[in-house]
């Protein structure tokens, strides 16, 4: 995780509760809550006129290019109490929700079988 991130002040939020919440865990196997704060730490908080297009985050679809697959993979990014799999709807509290958010278009994005890209947003396809 060298690039930084850009997040908002409610992902941010969201983020920090959650890895609170996931490094008082104490003993497992793996705690979300190192790879979360690790995230943190290289994030830059977006101030809210932030007009930027080419940053996942919160209520965004995404396209992800996944190797092996023939067509760009489609998510929408949510906050956890929104989150239908079944629909394409992932929370920013999931692996893959953590490893997507922040990110900018073109970056390489760990997903649970490898590497996948990040090609832009649904109503925004770069050609």
């Amino acid at each position: 995780m060298s690039y930084p991130r850009f997040l908002t002040e409610e992902e941010c939020g969201l983020i920090q509760r959650a890895t609170e919440h996931w490094l008082r865990l104490g003993d497992v196997e793996f705690n979300a809550g190192e790879y979360a704060a690790a995230l943190l730490a290289v994030s830059e908080l977006r101030v809210p006129a932030c007009a930027r297009t080419d940053i996942a985050t919160l209520d965004s679809t995404i396209l992800l290019e996944v190797a092996g697959e023939p067509a760009a993979i489609a998510i929408t990014l949510v906050r956890p109490a929104e989150e239908d799999l079944l629909g394409g709807r992932v929370s920013i509290l999931s692996d893959l929700g953590l490893a997507c958010v922040g990110q900018v278009i073109g970056s390489e994005v760990r997903v649970p079988h490898g590497l996948a890209k990040f090609m832009g947003l649904a109503d925004r396809v770069e050609a």
